[in-house]
């Protein structure tokens, strides 16, 4: 049982990628590098990162060192961007409007 809202809203991030990788698989949207084996295929819906593919001969396209480098100062500002704000709304209970019941509540009344 996870109660660090924080990390809930991290771990949720999974889930979300998941559901849209499947709804790509379900429509038929997969790239057609990605179906061209079986392997392939798993590989592109089973990694949780984006996989290019070169249009003319649906090959996988290598990152250059600039492209990684890129990547990671994204991914760096991003952690730095994120714990900022979690370390702000602990605060506030990560709520961004006051609300009337602490959140992960149940409350039930009688009629």
């Amino acid at each position: 049982d996870i109660k660090n809202p924080a990390l809930r809203m991290t771990f949720a991030l999974a889930i979300v990628i998941f559901i849209f990788r499947t709804l790509e698989a379900y429509f038929g949207y997969a790239p057609d590098g990605a179906t061209k084996s079986l392997g392939m295929y798993v590989t592109y819906y089973i990694f949780p990162g984006e996989i290019l593919f070169d249009a003319k001969t649906s090959m996988q396209l290598k990152a250059t060192r600039k492209d990684i480098i890129q990547h990671f100062s994204r991914l760096f500002r991003a952690v730095i961007v994120n714990s900022l704000l979690y370390s702000f709304m602990s605060h506030f209970d990560y709520g961004i409007l006051p609300l009337a019941k602490k959140v992960g509540t149940i409350s039930i009344q009688s009629i």
